[in-house]
């Protein structure tokens, strides 16, 4: 919790340009900067409540992808100039876990 409150700001984002980037707690701000296709993975969203953004800057289109078998809602695909806005979702008390939503 405390890395996702004092990670990235979007004065103060996180970049990369690896081909596969997998996200952690203080990524709540990326900027992707590849030359080629890129994949960020999301992080498990049990225990996260706020929204991480992701843009890409690169050359290339981009893709998001959750992990640990959550789904992620909305479109994957991230095209080059393009913001994505993820949001944790909470399952239904019933059943617990999570998965990711795209809003923007």
């Amino acid at each position: 919790a405390i890395n996702e409150l004092l990670g990235s700001t979007e004065s103060n984002l996180h970049t990369t340009a690896a081909a596969a980037y997998q996200e952690v707690a203080g990524d709540r701000f990326l900027d992707l900067t590849g030359t080629a296709a890129q994949t960020v993975n999301l992080p498990d969203c049990i225990g996260y409540s706020l929204n991480r953004q992701v843009v890409n800057l690169g050359s290339a289109a981009a893709t998001a992808a959750a992990i640990n078998g959550e789904t992620l809602t909305g479109s994957a695909s991230i095209a080059v100039g393009a913001r994505a806005v993820f949001v944790p979702m909470p399952g239904a008390p019933a059943t617990g876990g999570c998965r990711w939503e795209r809003t923007q």
